[in-house]
């Protein structure tokens, strides 16, 4: 059985050891690494900058709202 560091979800990680165990299935590489290690950092970054983004929008609304407003649109 062989060790994987899955670069999407840990459901890859599953497949991988029950093929193993079970078959002897192995997955191809282009099916378990996905992205590599360049393009993930990239990603990574555009992720935390629209979830930054996404949450100072509405911070600055609701600091700008009335409080019975903001609390009754949360």
């Amino acid at each position: 059985m062989r060790a994987t560091v899955s670069r999407l979800t840990g459901t890859i990680d599953v497949i991988v050891f029950t093929g193993d165990a079970s078959w002897g299935l192995r997955l191809p590489d282009s099916v378990i690494a996905a992205y590599h290690g360049a393009q993930l950092l990239p990603l990574a970054l555009g992720g935390l900058l629209i979830a930054a983004l996404g949450a100072l929008l509405s911070a600055a609304w609701a600091a700008g709202s009335r409080t019975v407003t903001a609390l009754r649109i949360e």
